[in-house]
């Protein structure tokens, strides 16, 4: 759980996933989409995309750990004396690894819905007379959130791209060899 908390802490915790554009813009393309998962097997589609999305986000990871010289990933490396933050290097590998978790968890809740019918599960829980109203209300509930969390996995891989870009920028930065404009005289 250390490893955990430290990845949640350096991603921003609550704070940074509730204010989260791309969890915003995935709530909103799930009700745009609601045709597409209302009454059907949605859960066909993330079971087929979420693990090629997985391998991607994994090599943009790789492809951070490994990016730039020895030099350029020690000035983004390792906390500045007298602040409080995290590293650049540590906030970036936490936003790809927020988007592996996120991806992964889009995967496990697909995989759910298609092993089980949750009509069946809360049929166990509830009397006959209140399953006509609690069954469809948790599967859309449920369905929505799970859908959304698909939907926030497809994003974050626009996310994992710019984190990406963002530390081509910087390296680019780092390596400018340009000659200086001379003072006119």
């Amino acid at each position: 759980f250390k490893n955990f908390s430290d990845y949640w802490g350096a991603y921003g915790g609550w704070a940074a996933f509730l204010c989260s554009p791309y969890l915003h813009l995935a709530m909103v393309a799930t009700l745009i989409i609601a045709p597409l998962w209302i009454g059907s097997e949605w859960w066909q589609t993330p079971i087929s995309i979420t693990p090629n999305l997985i391998g991607f986000t994994i090599g943009a990871y790789a492809i951070l750990t490994a990016f730039g010289d020895e030099r350029f990933r020690s000035l983004l490396a390792g906390k500045v004396e007298g602040d409080d933050g995290e590293s650049p290097y540590m906030i970036i590998s936490a936003s790809l690894l927020h988007a592996i978790l996120v991806q992964l968890l889009s995967l496990f809740l697909a995989l759910g819905f298609k092993a089980y019918s949750l009509k069946t599960v809360s049929f166990s829980f509830c009397s006959q007379s209140w399953s006509d109203i609690v069954v469809p209300l948790a599967l859309m509930v449920t369905t929505y959130i799970s859908v959304v969390c698909f939907c926030y996995g497809l994003l974050s891989v626009v996310a994992a791209s710019l984190t990406i870009f963002r530390v081509a920028s910087w390296y680019d930065l780092s390596q400018d060899k340009r000659p200086k404009a001379k003072d006119p005289e």
